[in-house]
């Protein structure tokens, strides 16, 4: 299965777009990108997507995240 990354998951952004991939027939798993994995999961739970840590600030979270990651999409706009 193809894995897509969402990075700025909690953004106003990045929210719209995982409720449109829970609504929609994909064959993607999905990665929430967030800079803050404990404050932002409870946020997130209701989306069927793995929390992972992702900051633009912090280049040592990309490599991690971006590991077998098939598509990403930021939704920083």
């Amino acid at each position: 299965m193809e894995k897509i990354l969402i990075t700025g998951a909690t953004g106003n952004v990045g929210m719209e777009v995982l409720k449109a991939l829970t609504n929609l027939n994909h064959h993607y798993r999905v990665h929430s990108g967030v800079r803050n994995v404990q404050a932002d999961k409870q946020k997130l739970e209701s989306f069927n997507a793995q929390t992972i840590q992702f900051d633009f600030t912090d280049c040592d979270s990309f490599q991690p995240a971006l590991t077998g990651i098939n598509v990403a999409m930021d939704s920083y706009i």
